[in-house]
């Protein structure tokens, strides 16, 4: 019997929060299911730092004493002095992050028949892969996002170690068209493949199991909920909500507000709002991935107001769409590729709590159109959106790559 071919992915994981992490839950099963061994480093530490889990292998950074670190930085002195160009911009330390990164790439690499590596960001993923494509000749691919929206200036002064890594994979991707152009800020006239993200339209969909969930938080039967499903960090706009949060309810004060995710450095600020209103607002943290489909369930209408250009697609927007529910979405980074304004949902400006309160009050004044909207994002995402689109389109280009 051949030898199962390998793959190696570098990228965040696991679940729920976050559009990397949520894409491999899906496409890893899905490797699997057509012939790979699927082994998937993370850059976040981990303990233990190498586990079998639901037929793949997940492996972390585990801390190492720093002598060894040392050594192993000085035995890569040829790496350090081709990026020398990451350690003036951003310090010996994040330099010596993408080393340990590359040290334990490279033993998945030399134990296991890898044919592809599939990096997630061109930093530090997409780095660490080039590097180990130079020497061992094993092809790779990186898809790209909000990366070099987020600090042009620090992404000029790595063009240079850019355009190694894009001119050298073997097929560049951005789960958006607004990601796939983000070179161009730099100046680099290269432009990804398009390979939107999809979500599981089956396991998100509409659903009448709302009361059960509703009462587990103390929510009434007909109140309207405003959902908020993220990171609770600036970038995601979850400032721009609780701004706008005491107009909504001063002409809708029985709205009630769910803001459910991931800690961040706006936590603080949530708490301090769901003191100012203890029966509206309600703060839940890290939320389980199994609880993200009953939680789409209790919502009137869900909102996404991500602050920047970074936000390359807008997962909790999809999955809301999938789930029957109407959003309102920002007009920055891929919103306007997810949501058809005024047939799916409604585009306000990013930063403006004013206009979102607007378009909260204008949906929840209108169950009739919420219910429309709904439906059209309902199909919308099952026609577009749907995880078997992107994991068939990834699974038949990582095939290609290592048949090359």
């Amino acid at each position: 019997m051949p030898d199962r071919r390998s793959i190696l992915l570098i990228g965040n994981y696991p679940p729920p929060y976050g559009g990397v992490p949520t894409h491999l839950t899906y496409l890893v099963p899905h490797l699997i299911n057509s012939g790979w061994d699927v082994h998937v480093l993370t850059q976040k530490y981990r303990e233990p730092s190498e586990a079998r889990m639901h037929g793949f292998t997940i492996y972390g950074l585990a801390p190492r004493p720093l002598p060894a670190r040392l050594w192993y930085a000085a035995a890569q002195a040829r790496k350090i002095w081709h990026s020398r160009s990451v350690v003036r911009a951003s310090g010996q330390r994040e330099l010596g992050r993408y080393l340990e990164l590359y040290r334990r790439a490279a033993a998945i690499v030399a134990v296991n028949p890898v044919r592809v590596i599939s990096a997630y960001h061109v930093f530090p993923s997409g780095l660490v892969a080039l590097w180990l494509s130079k020497e061992t000749g094993v092809p790779f691919t990186t898809t790209i996002f909000g990366e070099l929206y987020r600090d042009p200036t620090w992404a000029r002064s790595q063009r240079s170690l850019i355009r190694q890594v894009l001119g050298r994979s073997a097929r560049l991707m951005s789960c958006s068209r607004h990601c796939a152009e983000s070179p161009k800020v730099i100046g680099v006239s290269q432009v990804a493949e398009v390979v939107y993200y999809g979500i599981d339209v089956k396991r998100f969909s509409p659903s009448d199991e709302r009361q059960d969930f509703r009462e587990q938080l103390g929510l009434s039967r007909n109140a309207p909920v405003v959902l908020f499903v993220g990171r609770m960090v600036t970038e995601m706009g979850l400032e721009t909500l609780l701004n706008a949060a005491p107009r909504i309810l001063q002409s809708q004060p029985n709205a009630r507000f769910v803001i459910a995710g991931q800690v961040g450095d706006l936590y603080g600020q949530a708490l301090k709002a769901r003191e100012a209103y203890p029966e509206a607002i309600h703060v839940l943290v890290n939320v389980g991935n199994d609880d993200l489909p009953l939680l789409y369930a209790t919502a009137t209408l869900v909102v996404v107001p991500s602050s920047n250009e970074r936000a390359c697609l807008g997962l909790a927007a999809i999955e809301a769409m999938a789930s029957g529910i109407p959003v309102v979405v920002t007009h920055s980074g891929g919103g306007p590729e997810v949501v058809v304004d005024g047939e799916t949902g409604l585009l306000v400006p990013p930063n403006d709590s004013a206009a979102l309160a607007k378009a909260v009050l204008t949906l929840l004044s209108d169950p009739g159109r919420c219910s429309v909207m709904g439906k059209h994002g309902r199909e919308r995402a099952v026609r577009i959106f749907d995880k078997d689109i992107t994991n068939g389109t990834m699974v038949r280009t990582l095939e290609e790559v290592a048949g090359r």
